[in-house]
């Protein structure tokens, strides 16, 4: 969460909620002219007026991501995890229900393979797949994503 934000000579001076501070380099953000002036609408993103006549969106967590070396790291980290965590919510489901892998996949309209990927947390399903799932399991998708 971004709780400053000022244009320098060097970049985007940039404080997060955590006081983790530091310059994004304006050459970093390949923008397309020049920034003129920088708001914070809202603490997830920051718009920047361009000399052009434009205004840029930039979100915080691509910002975090140059000035706090260990962002990176962690944030794969969660979503390995979460990952996980879907995976285990799925295979419960689908023991629970009775199913095999095989008998889910079908209902599901997927391979067995790509649900036990799935299963063990090594994919991540796209959206349309996670509808699918939840339909064939009989349960609302927010079942899925939040256990």
């Amino acid at each position: 969460m971004l709780t400053y934000v000022e244009v320098g000579p060097h970049g985007l001076w940039v404080r997060f909620a955590d006081d983790v501070e530091g310059v994004v380099p304006l050459k970093a953000l390949k923008l397309p002219a020049p920034p003129v002036r920088v708001s914070l609408p809202e603490p997830y993103v920051l718009h920047l007026e361009l000399a052009n006549d434009t205004v840029e969106e930039i979100p915080w967590d691509y910002l975090r991501h140059f000035v706090d070396e260990g962002y990176a790291t962690r944030s794969k980290q969660v979503a390995v995890q979460g990952q996980q965590a879907l995976g285990k919510r799925i295979k419960g489901l689908r023991m629970a229900a009775g199913l095999t892998q095989a008998g889910l996949a079908e209902q599901a309209g997927i391979s067995r393979v790509t649900l036990a990927r799935i299963e063990l947390g090594a994919q991540s399903p796209r959206w349309e797949t996670l509808v699918s799932l939840s339909r064939a399991l009989k349960v609302p998708v927010a079942r899925l994503l939040r256990g």
